[in-house]
């Protein structure tokens, strides 16, 4: 009868070993453990903002984990390896005791990134495999790849996770002109917590009844997201309706999840006579830039020309009340939390948008609007 025996790294303090006892060798029978993975039926996977909470491919596979003669446990293991390498350097995605895995988007785009290093918007050819795997108390202990009857290729590509631009169109804010020259007016840009990939945007103001659409491409009603049985779908859908009364309200997107929520704000709420933003990035610290209010409490400017520089904004053009950037704020979503100066390293035509109440910010170069 054939076994597969393995070696640990640490073996020593696992096992004791002698040359002439087989049986404390920690070993399992080959031909209890032959494990075939099913095809996926697929050869090609895009990763792309719109998929990212999707499942890229389901993968399953047949054949039962044989047992240890030693008090250890055994588990399935999917590797990756680049197409012709072998498995030489194999990267573990999972390990489970199921006989299938749900292989989602997001987690295999960071997945290959992380491990193979792949660069953003390129494709690679990659193969795939079960194998069966000892498990320790906390651990993967040493795999066994003569576990594996077969393997799979498949070409993804890969993206880069960060936050992209959402609009808000819609009589339920300001009103429907859905083009680009009403970007800062009637088409609002949303605001983010961070520049994560995670798909969730926010946007606090003054909403009223009417409706409204979510916009990734301004002037395209094609790229729109509205409403179907209480998700969000894309491309089509009815009018995701505004409040029953008029007042602030805060709106939260999850393009991940297809959810939104209106909820009504009930934190302080100050209003002032004017917001600008100020600094060497715009011309000096002695010249504000004032901004456009809409939709009462965020503030607009655009098509702005900034220059490398640094800039705080401010309330009713003094020093009262500023806003500036925290130790981990990054561009172009944030909160302005902290004291710094904001620092714009590459000048350009720019896009500043500042909700008074929550003070989150955009600031992104026209060139990067959808």
């Amino acid at each position: 009868m054939r076994y597969i025996y393995i070696i640990f790294a640490l073996a020593a303090t696992l096992f004791t070993f002698t040359a002439c006892e087989d049986d404390t060798d920690p070993k399992i029978n080959a031909s209890d453990t032959r494990i075939t993975t099913n095809s996926i039926g697929i050869d090609k996977f895009e990763v792309d903002q719109r998929n990212l909470s999707d499942e890229a491919f389901n993968l399953t596979w047949d054949g039962e984990l044989g047992e240890l003669n030693v008090e250890l446990s055994t588990t399935y293991v999917i590797q990756f390896d680049i197409a012709g390498n072998d498995f030489k350097d194999a990267k573990q995605l999972i390990n489970t005791n199921e006989k299938s895995y749900s292989v989602i988007s997001k987690d295999l785009n960071k997945f290959l990134i992380t491990n193979f290093s792949q660069a953003y918007n390129t494709s690679q050819d990659y193969e795939f495999r079960v194998v069966a795997a000892v498990l320790g108390k906390d651990n993967i202990l040493g795999v066994l790849p003569e576990t594996a009857t077969n393997y799979q290729t498949i070409n993804i590509t890969v993206i880069e996770l960060k936050k992209v631009p959402l609009f808000i169109v819609g009589d339920g804010l300001v009103n429907w002109s859905n083009s680009a020259e009403s970007i800062g007016q009637d088409l609002q840009l949303f605001f983010g917590d961070n520049n994560d990939g995670d798909q969730q945007y926010t946007y606090t103001a003054s909403f009223k009844s009417g409706g409204i659409k979510l916009i990734t491409q301004a002037g395209n009603w094609d790229t729109a997201y509205g409403l179907d049985g209480g998700k969000l779908v894309y491309g089509s859908g009815d009018n995701i309706p505004g409040p029953d009364a008029e007042g602030i309200y805060t709106l939260n997107v999850n393009l991940s999840s297809l959810t939104y929520e209106l909820v009504e704000y009930t934190g302080e709420v100050t209003d002032y006579d004017a917001i600008s933003l100020i600094g060497s990035a715009y011309i000096d610290w002695d010249t504000d830039l004032t901004m456009t209010k809409v939709a009462n409490h965020v503030w607009v400017a655009n098509n702005v020309t900034l220059q490398a520089g640094e800039f705080k904004f401010r309330a009713n053009n003094g020093w009262s009340e500023s806003w500036g950037a925290g130790s981990d704020t990054e561009m172009p979503f944030g909160i302005a939390n902290g004291g710094d100066n904001f620092i714009i390293e590459t000048g350009g035509t720019y896009y500043i948008a500042f909700n008074d109440i929550t003070k989150h910010f955009v600031v992104i170069p026209t060139s990067e609007l959808p």
